[in-house]
């Protein structure tokens, strides 16, 4: 019998949690997972599970599909409980579903170790379960472990997975070891399924910095700047575009900007100051290095 049959009722427990990718700052790559459960839509297309693939999911027997209609009115409204009801009743011989079931209940309660356990059975009993690698890699990663992470990624997409925010995360793992052509095609690969995502063009600008690509790096952070003007990373990050491109005037222009918002930072303060010296405007210069 086919996971189909729970796809409705088990999306209910599901639409209680996910996960959040932002990067924070152009000095400090990192995962936010502050609002790891709030988000339906990321759970919808990086936790869905049942009934969508039937070729690389696994499919239960009778009793096992009698069991889950027992738990599924735990599975939203306590799913810890749901979870130690179903490890009571699974046995070395239970369907992988029912492992992928049980590490998905301890990934919604954000228990990393017995999620990434329970998923990782999962896939030994069924190696092409798509879904398994693809939420393994996520557990991976929010316990910084983007080796292992990224291993899973390239098995979920080699079974197909075409979200846009597997291509995301895949891209930011690439981006932290400076593995910029990797995390220029990752990240493209994301804005062309994701189109609105301001993290993945983030993500795309910072490769393209990476790769000396600065024209068109430039080009990217206009668009940012364009859709998000009060966020003060798009504008500091342009500033080396600008630099690179023989344009003072141009960086300085966003560096005042930052000063007027109140994130001009150190660092940036004694660059505006050493903009200043290289143009000769040394009474600016001055006035800067004191602040």
């Amino acid at each position: 019998i086919s996971m189909k049959t729970f796809t409705r009722a088990l999306a209910i427990f599901l639409l209680g949690s996910a996960a959040t990718f932002a990067q924070q700052d152009s000095d400090e790559m990192r995962i936010q997972w502050d609002e790891v459960w709030n988000d339906p839509v990321f759970v919808q297309k990086f936790l869905r599970s049942y009934g969508a693939l039937p070729d690389s999911e696994p499919t239960v027997d009778k009793d096992e599909v009698e069991l889950f209609r027992d738990l599924i009115p735990l599975f939203n409204e306590n799913p810890r409980v749901a979870a130690a009801r179903l490890e009571q009743e699974i046995e070395p011989d239970s369907s992988a579903a029912m492992y992928y079931t049980l590490a998905t209940l301890y990934f919604q309660e954000q228990e990393l170790e017995k999620a990434e356990e329970y998923y990782k059975v999962a896939i030994k009993k069924h190696d092409g379960y798509q879904s398994a690698h693809k939420n393994l890699s996520i557990v991976y990663l929010m316990q910084g472990k983007t080796v292992e992470a990224r291993a899973h990624m390239h098995e979920a997409i080699a079974l197909g997975e075409k979200d846009g925010r597997l291509f995301g995360l895949l891209g930011y793992t690439y981006l932290a070891e400076e593995n910029y052509l990797a995390a220029e095609a990752a990240y493209s690969q994301a804005i062309l399924l994701e189109p609105e995502n301001l993290d993945w063009k983030l993500g795309l600008a910072k490769s393209l910095l990476g790769l000396e690509k600065y024209q068109e790096a430039h080009n990217l952070f206009e668009v940012l700047i364009a859709q998000e003007p009060s966020k003060p990373e798009f504008w500091r990050l342009q500033v080396n575009t600008y630099l690179a491109m023989d344009q003072p005037q141009q960086a300085i222009a966003n560096l005042e900007v930052l000063r007027r918002m109140g994130e001009l930072r150190p660092p940036s303060r004694k660059l505006l100051g050493d903009i200043y010296m290289s143009l000769e405007m040394q009474d600016q210069a001055i006035a800067t290095y004191q602040a």
